[in-house]
């Protein structure tokens, strides 16, 4: 969305064994890999396949997108650009201050909190305990890690020097502007990796004079929603609490695998039922 409404063609593949489409079609190729429920040795695997998928296709940058609250094996799949790129750094630029998700002194903060007081902490299927982005790091992976802070973004110095991940502090979209800014002139933006906020501010040229319009909604729209996390709770609150039909699924039976197919099939048959009955 962040690319897209900059101007670029945007390809998304919503698998990660669906081959590459031909790179005239698109200036950004997103790959949905479904890696942040599984183990750390079988993420690492498949990004580390689909780099090298990549580089034989002739792309040059990459980009790992990762989850704001760092959920999933962020540590394994980040090697794995680094080895699969062959670069010598990646540059991991966490933070996304448009929804309150700040890197100070290599400390992640969600809504002002350290990340192991907040919100994911109590995530019930991925729950993280450290606060530390290098921590989260090395959790899945045993990589080099060097913290950068904000100010020496902005100097020339010796952090583009190192072999291994390096992690930048960003508390505002100014700090995320400068540390791209930085790592342009750099000439550090191949292999790079953070949440959404800073393909905000990636640099990259337009390949279209207009921005993607966003379609109007003319007919009612379904969502399925699978996250468990609060923030989804309070958005799906929100949505029924003007006036939404929503129907709940048996959380427990689901994450013990002991939900029937026909309890399913009934669910199914009831949420269909409730849609139309409504204009």
């Amino acid at each position: 969305m962040q690319l897209a409404h900059r101007g670029q063609r945007v390809v998304i593949l919503t698998a990660p064994d669906v081959p590459f489409p031909d790179s005239s079609v698109y200036d950004v190729l997103v790959i949905d890999t479904e890696t942040r429920h599984i183990g750390a040795e079988e993420a690492g695997k498949l990004v580390f396949s689909l780099v090298r998928q990549a580089k034989a296709s002739g792309i040059r940058c990459f980009y790992k997108k990762t989850d704001s609250g760092l959920r999933g094996k962020v540590g394994a799949e980040l090697q794995a650009v680094l080895l699969a790129s062959g670069a010598e750094r990646l540059h991991f630029i966490p933070a996304y201050p448009a929804t309150d998700r700040k890197t100070i002194g290599g400390i992640q903060y969600v809504n002002g909190k350290p990340l192991a007081e907040s919100i994911f902490s109590k995530d019930p299927i991925d729950p993280i305990h450290v606060s530390g982005v290098d921590e989260v790091i090395h959790l899945s992976a045993d990589v080099p890690v060097k913290l950068c802070g904000a100010a020496t973004v902005k100097q020339d110095n010796d952090a583009c020097e190192f072999s291994g991940i390096i992690v930048h502090d960003a508390s505002t979209m100014e700090d995320l502007a400068a540390i791209a800014e930085r790592l342009e002139k750099a000439d550090e933006l191949y292999v790079t990796g953070g949440c959404a906020g800073f393909l905000e501010v990636y640099p990259m040229e337009a390949s279209r004079d207009t921005k993607e319009a966003l379609p109007a909604l003319k007919e009612r729209l379904f969502v399925l929603s699978g996250s468990v996390n609060d923030v989804t709770r309070k958005q799906l609150l929100y949505g029924e609490g003007h006036g939404a039909y929503r129907c709940h699924v048996p959380m427990a039976k689901i994450l013990t695998g002991t939900w029937s197919d026909d309890e399913k099939k009934e669910c199914l048959a009831k949420v269909q039922r409730e849609a139309e009955g409504r204009s």
